[in-house]
């Protein structure tokens, strides 16, 4: 039982580190990078992203992560909200 434990924490630690090195193949400049990050859904450590709260790097991991380059802000409210909407 502890062994598989074990191997799994490995295995999560591999999985980690081959996501990076997709991301950072994928990644033409560091922006790109971080948003694929966020697009992994690999979270930042908290510390880190207050470091870099408010910058192009910060923006990039949020729409990675959030994926709101995939709809219009109108459609990200709508999905948010559900389909019984009586707001009308």
């Amino acid at each position: 039982m502890q062994i598989d434990k074990a191997l799994n924490k490995i295995n999560g630690v591999k999985m980690k580190y081959w996501e990076l090195k997709q991301c950072f193949e994928c990644a033409h400049n560091i922006q790109d990078f971080f948003f694929h990050l966020g697009y992994k859904q690999i979270k930042l450590p908290r510390l880190f992203r207050k470091l870099i709260a408010r910058s192009e790097l910060h923006r990039a991991w949020l729409i990675g992560i959030t994926g709101s380059w995939l709809y219009t802000v109108i459609e990200r409210e709508q999905t948010q909200k559900g389909k019984n909407n009586d707001y009308h």
